[in-house]
């Protein structure tokens, strides 16, 4: 299958972001071959902020073999918005790229996404193929983990078919078979309980749930050995993700990526390596929250002196 695969791109109300990430995607030379669907979520309340300034970024947008462009008629959220757009393109491609509007994409990011496309489709055990990487040491050549990245995410009808969107489902399934120590990556991240925080509103996450999905039916995720991707949303501006932190923080790849991969099994190597990294990132994501709060009290203290 030579026609690189459809990329399907989600938008809302974050200029700059998107704007960033477009020139980023643009700056791949499979971009002027591949088509583009623009996923943009319509406010709740008419003339919310950045929502018309993005609507004209994408509107004047070119550099793609095509640009279709759907506005939702209402609302949707991101949880909404992402799983619609997503079942759209695995329906009518089989299978799709998928780049938010807070993710920087290496110059090399949609070579090595229909590289992997085309090797691994018949390859029933691989259930996603994963841009970004984490900011440790790990294998020399491209390896795979059972884990609910989504930053980046390509993936085929056949895996997109297991994503299960009831949350409370997957948390029963989960715990009937005792995989909760497994999900939680072995101990080191509550997933858990973000999954429980999604049953219960607290967050809008799909990604939790697709990764429970595959958790469940033993599947793996291919990963680059350096970074193809880079989020910029951690800044304070996402929608679930409104505490600023630095802690998923990586350069991008600045070479092309070794298309070399082992055998079709989890690494342990790096599934030991990512661990010991989420385990560091409970205690970093707390301390970047401490510390914005505690500037925000030492700032309030001030500006009350000031009055």
């Amino acid at each position: 299958m030579n026609t690189p695969a459809p990329i399907a791109f989600f938008v809302y109300n974050r200029p700059a972001h998107t704007r960033r990430v477009l020139d980023s995607l643009k700056a791949n030379p499979l971009s002027i071959e591949s088509e583009l669907f623009i996923f943009a979520d319509t406010p709740r309340e008419f003339g919310a902020k950045g929502v018309s300034e993005v609507r004209n970024i994408i509107l004047a947008l070119d550099g793609f073999k095509s640009i279709k462009i759907i506005v939702r008629d209402h609302h949707f959220g991101l949880s909404k918005n992402t799983i619609g757009g997503l079942t759209q393109l695995s329906d009518s491609h089989g299978r799709f790229i998928l780049v938010e509007d807070d993710t920087l994409v290496s110059p090399f990011f949609l070579e090595w996404s229909n590289h992997f496309l085309n090797v691994l489709k018949d390859e029933g055990r691989v259930a996603a193929i994963q841009g970004g990487s984490y900011p440790v040491k790990l294998p020399n050549e491209n390896f795979f983990v059972c884990s609910g990245d989504t930053s980046g995410l390509c993936s085929w009808k056949r895996a997109w078919d297991l994503f299960e969107p009831n949350g409370r489902k997957l948390a029963d399934e989960i715990s009937q078979k005792n995989l909760i120590r497994k999900f939680n990556f072995d101990g080191c991240f509550n997933y858990f309980g973000m999954l429980k925080d999604q049953i219960e509103g607290r967050n809008d996450s799909w990604s939790i749930r697709f990764y429970a999905s595959i958790l469940l039916k033993n599947k793996l995720t291919l990963y680059p050995t350096k970074s193809l991707v880079r989020n910029i949303g951690f800044d304070g501006t996402g929608t679930n993700c409104t505490a600023k932190t630095s802690a998923f923080d990586c350069s991008l790849a600045e070479s092309p990526i070794t298309f070399r991969v082992g055998p079709v099994e989890e690494s342990k190597y790096a599934r030991q390596q990512i661990g010991g990294f989420l385990r560091m990132l409970n205690f970093r994501i707390f301390f970047d929250l401490f510390i914005h709060l505690r500037w925000m009290t030492i700032g309030k203290a001030l500006w009350k002196r000031l009055q």
